[in-house]
């Protein structure tokens, strides 16, 4: 199943990731949060160096997160 995400129905945040890595850290917006305006889940990805790729992976998450919830509430209307 595919869900489709339009750029004005999530938020994107960028900031500072944590953890080892120096000045580098500090200097770069490489983490990505974005947050699901509908349904309010939140995602944060700061696993990779690059904005580009924290940004690829948090969308993927978004959209099972999505998904997953999207599966129970039509699982809870059929019970």
């Amino acid at each position: 199943v595919e869900i489709n995400l339009k750029p004005d129905e999530y938020r994107i945040d960028k900031f500072c990731a944590s953890g080892p890595g120096g000045q580098h850290v500090n200097k770069t917006e490489s983490a990505i949060r974005l947050t699901h305006y509908e349904t309010g889940i939140v995602v944060q990805c700061q696993d990779e160096k690059s904005q580009h790729k924290n940004l690829a992976k948090a969308l993927r998450v978004l959209k099972s997160r999505i998904y997953d919830a999207k599966r129970e509430i039509e699982n809870k209307k059929r019970a």
